[in-house]
């Protein structure tokens, strides 16, 4: 995918993502696969099983949803999330669709979500591949 066409569906996604949170919904599983193009070539954002609808501004989730490659630390550490955890995904997305490269490998996010909740955020930030 070329840089400008990253850049096209990106902002079409933030869109989506902006008209969400101004309904009071958060995704909290942006990636690839829930990514559809229509009939005119604009992406879409599909699957609304792990949204949390109607969630105040202040509030706190504590599901464990989605997948872990594109988990922020917040969630894989089951400490609380929010708004922000779209825009950690939305990064993931953005990160994985210019370098063809996860920011956490499977394996990496597995290790990520057996850790203990003990484990600082920045160890969780700092993994290699």
């Amino acid at each position: 995918m070329t840089e400008d066409m990253a850049r096209f569906y990106f902002t079409e996604i933030c869109l989506g993502m902006e008209c969400l949170h101004k309904n009071f919904v958060v995704y909290r599983d942006i990636k690839p696969e829930n990514i559809l193009l229509d009939h005119e070539g604009h992406a879409k954002i599909g699957d609304f099983g792990l949204v949390k609808p109607d969630m105040d501004i202040n509030e706190f989730a504590y599901s464990f949803c989605g997948s872990p490659e594109y988990m922020p630390p917040e969630m894989l550490l089951k400490c609380g999330h929010s708004y922000p955890v779209d825009y950690y995904c939305l990064g993931a997305l953005l990160y994985e669709v210019t370098l063809s490269l996860l920011i956490l490998s499977w394996w990496q996010g597995f290790l990520l979500f057996t850790h203990t909740t003990q484990t600082r955020y920045t160890k969780a930030y700092f993994l290699k591949s």
